[in-house]
């Protein structure tokens, strides 16, 4: 039910497995599936999924289960994250990190570390993050890349660092790749061109090309437009 979008239907299914459990491992599962489906931007959906959460990892490293509990760590991370605990919000994104894992599940982490790193005033630390972030992006199929998100990140922090002319070159050369490469569908290349045209436009207001920027603008508004027609069309 939750992969196809009916996430009503998934999470009363996983309510119902965590008051009729039968052993800690299922209980778990339901906990950290629960959590999942919780609004991240809600306090009171927060407090509940930060204790169904940690209740989870606490059962997955009794059960040296690695992959469940560095997974649940990654959710742990982006409660505090929407609640505005920054610092929360990095030591769990850094101890997933320190966990290992995948180079896709690195690259996440190390993204959001380089997005809390920008929010808090500390740019050359995030945009060490976010190079290290794209260095293991770069090993990854094109289809699974986040590239044109991650190099938007950087132009912001670029950006603040007075070198917008550099974030345009990095987010035009995304931008024309995307464009071109065919492995996405419609609405994954739409995502990703919103991505480039707003740090486009971004590093053009910094430049002073007005116009320019504009049009920019435009071009990031159209591509969210075919996203969400195609998100509603499929909801319907």
């Amino acid at each position: 039910y939750d992969r196809y979008g009916d996430k009503n239907t998934a999470q009363a299914h996983w309510r119902f497995n965590i008051l009729n459990h039968t052993d800690k491992k299922e209980l778990a599962l339901a906990r950290f599936n629960s959590a999942r489906l919780l609004d991240k931007t809600r306090k009171a959906h927060q407090d509940t999924a930060l204790v169904y959460l940690r209740a989870a990892r606490k059962t997955f490293e009794e059960t040296n289960d690695h992959k469940n509990y560095r997974a649940t760590t990654t959710w742990i991370a982006i409660f505090p994250r929407n609640a505005g605990r920054l610092d929360e919000a990095k030591a769990e994104y850094t101890r997933a990190l320190n966990l290992g894992g995948t180079n896709r599940n690195q690259a996440y982490c190390l993204e959001y570390l380089g997005m809390i790193s920008t929010s808090q005033g500390l740019l050359d630390s995030a945009g060490i993050y976010l190079r290290q972030a794209l260095r293991l992006d770069s090993e990854l199929s094109e289809s699974s890349k986040r590239e044109a998100f991650i190099y938007n990140k950087l132009g912001q922090v670029l950006v603040a660092q007075g070198q917008p002319e550099l974030a345009l070159r990095l987010c035009d050369s995304i931008r024309i790749k995307v464009d071109t490469l065919t492995v996405f569908g419609d609405r994954k290349r739409a995502t990703r061109l919103v991505d480039c045209w707003d740090c486009i436009e971004e590093a053009q207001t910094a430049l002073g090309f007005h116009r320019d920027a504009l049009h920019s603008r435009d071009r990031r508004d159209s591509c969210r437009q075919i996203y969400e027609a195609l998100d509603n069309a499929n909801a319907a």
